[in-house]
């Protein structure tokens, strides 16, 4: 017997054949004596149970006596590991334990370290099996804090286990086959895998993997790792619409997986985007709100009879005056987006146009600036050495002398550089006046009608009803 290496005692330690509890054998009293040869030990299928309250100190010692034991397994025995960590006990003494079977114990609850002995017994453990327990948490700690480094194999499938832990097996750095199939996991997290670096095969198949957002992790992994988990077998298993679909096609759109943070990213920096552009817009439509506005308010002011009349006496909103070089800027500019606007039609009086046929210049010239709101100067360097704009422009101040009220100045400088060139009176007026220029660029020309419109309207004595 002494030499003896191999002992099978299945279906062999049962007293009776009840399944009652206190009638179950217990490990404890099995004696293991006088076999240093042991390697391997078959104890399945005996419903043997482990108490250690009536041994002295509970120390389990019945596998002291066989260190040399290779292989051991406890198929459908009831070790109930959840009292205490009887497991790291029991296995203490095997130093050379290659392969545990510990299936079928109906462990409900697997303890904190489990496979942890005091002196790290287990460093040449290759296969462990922990199938058929029904078991649903395993503690992160089961594996991470043992030294089961040499751990090639590893079953734990046909339990209840619905997630594992991300560091659960970061220590197992060897392992090449995990059996994970025939439980409830409705998620993998891949994170898990960074670890099993001689990862041959992975069993997943029959689980409650659930298909939404989060699984594309998992379905990503399997696209890379088919050669070590058939990607046929891997199902969904919700939600409804995605029952039986493999996983591995599981194909969401856009809004669905693109989560809810990214949705809030995009929608703040759209919103950003809007913002800005709602600023640029109304900083170059300014000029044209505000003059809407003052259109607005222009019709809905109610005036007395007085008002009225003296607005209607009043033939033109503005009086022209500028140098001979200027007729065609007038003609092509100035009377086509003030006279023949659509939004509010302006009437301009020009000399060329409007001064009475073989009447008398200084005449027609007072008379017009009397009959308009305000006059608009064209400023050019030709209009400044002009003797005859000069005298327009003391007609104006003159008017503006008697009834300060009734006459208003708009400087519009069409030419650039001219501020240095202006005679001491303009420089003066220049301040208390408002002034424009006319820009170069295109896209800027559009602001300037506008503001040179609210301009000429901002003096209700401009407005003909």
């Amino acid at each position: 017997m002494t030499d003896l290496e191999t002992l099978v005692l299945q279906n062999t330690l049962r007293t009776d054949l009840t399944h009652s509890y206190q009638n179950r054998f217990n490990l404890q009293n099995l004696k293991l004596t006088g076999l240093p040869k042991l390697k391997k030990l078959d104890l399945d299928f005996n419903h043997a149970i482990l108490e250690t309250k009536n041994h002295p100190c509970g120390k389990i010692s019945i596998f002291s006596y066989i260190p040399n034991l290779q292989f051991l397994t406890l198929h459908q025995n009831r070790i109930f590991s959840e009292r205490t960590n009887i497991l790291a006990k029991l296995i203490e003494p095997l130093q050379k334990l290659q392969h545990l079977n510990i299936s079928s114990n109906k462990w409900k609850h697997i303890p904190s370290q489990a496979f942890c002995t005091t002196h790290n017994n287990l460093s040449n453990l290759e296969q462990l099996d922990m199938s058929y327990n029904g078991f649903q948490l395993v503690p992160e700690d089961t594996f991470s804090l043992c030294y089961l480094h040499s751990l090639k194999i590893l079953h734990m499938d046909h339990n209840f286990i619905n997630h594992l832990a991300p560091r659960l097996f970061h220590r197992m750095t060897n392992l090449e086959k995990l059996y994970m199939n025939n439980n409830v996991i409705t998620h993998v997290d891949v994170g898990m895998f960074s670890y099993l670096h001689y990862l041959k095969l992975l069993a997943v198949n029959f689980n409650e993997l659930e298909c939404g957002c989060n699984v594309r992790p998992f379905q990503d992994w399997l696209r890379h790792n088919e050669h070590k988990c058939n990607p046929s077998q891997v199902i969904c298993e919700s939600p409804r619409n995605e029952i039986g679909h493999r996983v591995i096609n599981y194909s969401p759109t856009w809004w669905e997986c693109d989560n809810k943070r990214t949705i809030v990213e995009v929608c703040v920096t759209l919103s950003f985007v809007f913002i800005i552009i709602l600023l640029v817009f109304l900083y170059f439509k300014r000029w044209n709100i505000y003059l809407y506005i003052t259109i607005w308010r222009i019709h809905l002011s109610s005036q007395t009879d007085e008002e009225n009349q003296m607005l209607l006496s009043r033939k033109y909103h503005a009086f022209i005056s500028y140098a001979d070089e200027t007729v065609k800027w007038v003609r092509e500019y100035l009377i086509p987006s003030t006279e023949e606007c659509s939004d509010y039609p302006f009437r301009m009086c020009i000399r060329e146009r409007d001064y009475d046929i073989g009447g008398c210049e200084s005449e027609s010239t007072f008379e017009c600036i009397q009959d308009s709101g305000c006059v608009i100067f064209l400023v050019t360097r030709e209009f400044l050495q002009s003797g005859w704009r000069k005298f327009e422009m003391d007609v104006t101040l003159g008017h503006m002398i008697n009834d300060p009220k009734q006459h208003k100045f708009i400087l519009v400088f069409l030419e650039k550089n001219l501020e240095s060139e202006l005679p001491s009176m303009l420089v003066q007026l220049k301040s208390h006046v408002p002034s424009i220029h006319w820009p170069v660029g295109k896209i800027k020309r559009g602001v300037f009608w506008a503001e040179l419109k609210v301009k000429i309207l901002q003096t209700k004595h401009a407005f003909l009803q």
